[in-house]
């Protein structure tokens, strides 16, 4: 049950990253995306999303008895979206690996898709973690307790 949660989590996040990334797109040209210019960003972005759960993982985010509604929880988030950008503007700016350029898509992929994924967190442990994905426990034995 613990690598059910972990991995409704993730899938949860990855979503909210992508979706993140199409309303960047989306206010950036202020007009429903096309398929070329999502078509053009999927893999880099893909890339840099990895390296955002990669980062997520290494930063106790998917330690479930950590993964609370606490403060240090969004906290955590805000420190994994930095160092998620810097590695974005070092993927893109400094070992540049094709003609896209996308600065602005960056840094609101950045804002919405960690705000999405900071809204999916909260509504993960406020409603199926507690209600959905409940662990049920029975304990048996001899003594009063």
């Amino acid at each position: 049950m613990y690598r059910l949660k972990q991995l409704t989590i993730l899938a949860g996040d990855l979503i909210a990253l992508y979706i993140g990334l199409y309303l960047a797109v989306f206010l950036r040209y202020l007009a429903i995306p096309s398929q070329k210019n999502i078509s053009n960003l999927i893999g880099p972005f893909s890339t840099l999303f990895l390296v955002a759960i990669i980062i997520a993982f290494i930063g106790g985010v998917y330690d479930l008895g950590k993964a609370k509604n606490t403060f240090a929880l969004y906290q955590k988030i805000f420190l994994i979206m930095t160092i998620w950008l810097i590695s974005g503007v070092v993927y893109f700016y400094i070992a540049p690996h094709s003609n896209i350029n996308p600065k602005t898509i960056l840094a609101l992929t950045a804002i919405c898709g960690f705000g999405l994924l900071s809204l999916w967190r909260f509504m993960y442990n406020r409603f199926v973690a507690t209600t959905i994905l409940k662990t049920k426990v029975a304990f048996v034995g001899f003594s009063k307790e």
